[in-house]
């Protein structure tokens, strides 16, 4: 468990280097036009580690092939502008492990970096429990300030369950395109899918990326016993595997409905896993905010 001069120290780190990678994959933008992922391709460029592949025009790479040399060119698209958009990041006490809260506040940067780029309007929620907190602001680029600020100024850790907390928030919100939910697989698996149908009846996109640790999922040892204690202060013990089996189902049915619920779906289980992938964050953020089913 972490404390919170930790957790302040982390989310200044992960704020930063989010908005720095950010930066190296989005290009130019005018007034009118936003170069990313869209329905209208607007120009082409040559390819850059951490490109999507399926935005490869393979007709336009082997026309400029020359002799040995052969340069891939992607195609860059004109995106949809200024929708609402809802950022759920879950702080409560199982996130608080490993690299979990650094990959989730990472992630929730990039999506604001992002979404200033595109001018959409954001509304960030950080939960905590039973209990949440709502930036007053809808810029992104004051919901980048104010979730530092505020990770360094409050605790985080309590116990409860953070995502039935945001469906008890959401009719407070109106004319949102996509809700973003950045949190573990400690739930109860069919939450996910309440979360589903709630954001359906608000006609909203619903976007689920899950900070993960290879540690919740792979045992250090085989053969050994364990004695710990649940979030909820239940002393839980037995062999190793066997924990690690029934940790094993409950990721599988979690993972079962969060893909019934939502098309848009993402797992990250090491910083550097997330840094290497955090196209396809932007991705998902982008098809989800123009409804994209892949």
């Amino acid at each position: 468990m972490m404390h919170d001069k930790d957790i302040c120290r982390i989310s200044m780190e992960a704020v930063k280097t989010g908005i720095v990678d950010t930066e190296s994959l989005l290009y130019g933008a005018g007034r009118s036009v936003i170069k990313g992922a869209g329905f209208e391709y607007i120009d082409f460029r040559p390819y850059s580690y951490g490109d999507d592949i399926r935005y490869v025009d393979w007709r336009l790479s082997a026309r400029l092939i020359k002799g040995e040399e052969q340069q891939l060119i992607v195609k860059e698209f004109m995106s949809e502008r200024r929708v609402e958009v809802l950022i759920a990041l879950d702080l409560s006490k199982t996130m608080m492990y490993w690299e979990k809260p650094f990959i989730a506040i990472y992630i929730a940067s990039i999506i604001l970096s992002v979404s200033r780029k595109l001018e959409d309007t954001t509304y960030l929620v950080i939960l905590n429990g039973k209990n949440y907190i709502l930036s007053p602001y809808t810029k992104p680029s004051d919901n980048l300030r104010f979730l530092t600020k505020t990770i360094c100024g409050e605790s985080w850790g309590s116990i409860g369950e953070s995502i039935e907390t945001l469906i008890k928030l959401l009719p407070n919100f109106k004319n949102l395109r996509d809700i973003i939910l950045i949190t573990d697989y400690a739930h109860k698996p069919q939450i996910y899918n309440k979360l589903g149908i709630v954001a359906r009846a608000l006609n909203s996109s619903l976007s689920i990326i899950i900070s993960s640790s290879i540690h919740e999922q792979y045992p250090p040892l085989r053969k050994a016993y364990l004695f710990y204690k649940s979030p909820t202060g239940k002393l839980i013990y037995g062999n190793v595997s066997k924990v690690y089996d029934r940790i094993k189902i409950h990721i599988l049915k979690c993972r079962a409905y969060i893909k019934k619920a939502t098309p848009y779906y993402l797992e990250l289980k090491t910083i550097q896993e997330a840094r290497e992938t955090k196209h396809k964050v932007i991705n998902t953020y982008i098809s989800s905010r123009q409804r994209i089913i892949s």
